[in-house]
């Protein structure tokens, strides 16, 4: 298991059926039965799969991108609900994405993450909220913390 979650993956978790087929579903209730999707952008494939399953248990539609620029791609095609991004990828960004992010889709919340913290002396986490971000995660987090993150940016504000 990937250090940033400090869980297990296979706690059982209430279902309920929705739309013919059984679902995983978390104490979050969404508008119409159908649960939010959320987009990862984040270069560590390991973390990536560890948020994927996460999610997907608590019923969440998940999508994945692997750096900046590719979500940014998946967001053109499939739109999402919340996006979890990483502060320091290759290529672009986690703080350049935020930009770009805020530019093409501002009603999309971020939820960012950082195991690093500092770029310089700067803390990436803390430029984050100042570019809008209302929530961060410092890693390694737990996955309760992981999820009350998630359901707490999906409540409308």
């Amino acid at each position: 298991m990937y250090p940033a979650i400090r869980s297990s993956f296979d706690e059982p978790r209430p279902t309920k059926y929705g739309q013919g087929k059984l679902v995983q579903t978390s104490e979050f209730h969404v508008r119409g039965g159908a649960m939010p999707s959320i987009l990862i952008i984040d270069d560590d494939d390991s973390l990536r799969d560890a948020l994927h399953r996460t999610l997907h248990k608590e019923g969440y539609i998940v999508m994945e991108a692997s750096e900046g620029g590719r979500g940014l791609k998946q967001l053109e095609s499939s739109p999402a609900d919340l996006i979890l991004l990483d502060m320091f990828m290759p290529d672009k960004d986690g703080l350049e994405t935020i930009g770009e992010l805020r530019r093409a889709h501002p009603e999309i919340p971020i939820i960012a993450m950082s195991g690093g913290g500092f770029r310089g002396t700067v803390d990436v986490l803390h430029v984050a909220k100042k570019l809008g971000v209302r929530r961060t995660l410092a890693k390694p987090f737990t996955r309760e913390q992981l999820l009350d993150a998630v359901r707490e940016e999906l409540i409308p504000h």
